[in-house]
């Protein structure tokens, strides 16, 4: 077995958990829909944290040729994977047996939690750029690390902003910035 897929086997491990995370808290949501006070920009945190989990483990396509793997590479890559199963843990709602579930009040409780995880996803994904670990330098001031970094910036607004309209943008922004991603990726 070859780094690449032992990594790889790893991480698809660990984004396979946190997508379950989410998948489940939906499904729980929806079953108690009921007793749900819904939350429309919790939900929306839901699924940029989701679609992000998603790039993640779709960007490791991209290390399949990379021959040397130092071990700070490594490490990244492992602290990545364990920072968006904490994203997405931490965005997921636990449904209890009974008993009304408060969306906003929860968004606000676990907000600094997943977005605090979330940006550092995205710190580390720089870092791995800056040292050459994630693919060539050429890539360094290219559209996504630059995507990236603005993806960090609206995890920023949204960590410390108190309005809900600047929360809502950075949401859009992030998940506006995500399938631009996307959208390079498959046509470069």
């Amino acid at each position: 077995m070859s780094m690449y897929e032992h990594v790889s086997v790893f991480l698809s491990f660990v984004y396979a958990m946190g997508v379950t995370r989410i998948l489940e808290s939906v499904t729980e949501l929806v079953n108690a829909r009921e007793r749900v006070k819904w939350s429309g920009l919790h939900l929306a945190w839901m699924l940029a944290i989701a679609v992000s989990l998603f790039v993640n483990w779709f960007d490791l396509f991209k290390l399949h040729d990379v021959s040397y793997w130092p071990l700070h590479m490594v490490l990244l890559l492992f602290a990545q994977g364990i920072a968006q199963y904490f994203a997405c843990s931490f965005v997921a709602v636990k449904v209890g047996e009974d008993g009304p579930i408060d969306m906003p009040a929860l968004y606000e409780h676990q907000r600094e939690l997943f977005l605090s995880a979330a940006i550092v996803i995205s710190v580390i994904a720089v870092i791995r750029v800056w040292t050459g670990s994630a693919t060539a330098n050429a890539e360094l001031l290219t559209v996504g690390p630059l995507i990236v970094v603005g993806g960090i910036l609206a995890r920023l607004v949204a960590l410390f902003a108190r309005s809900r309209v600047v929360q809502w943008a950075a949401v859009v922004v992030q998940l506006t910035l995500i399938i631009g991603y996307l959208v390079h990726y498959w046509t470069t």
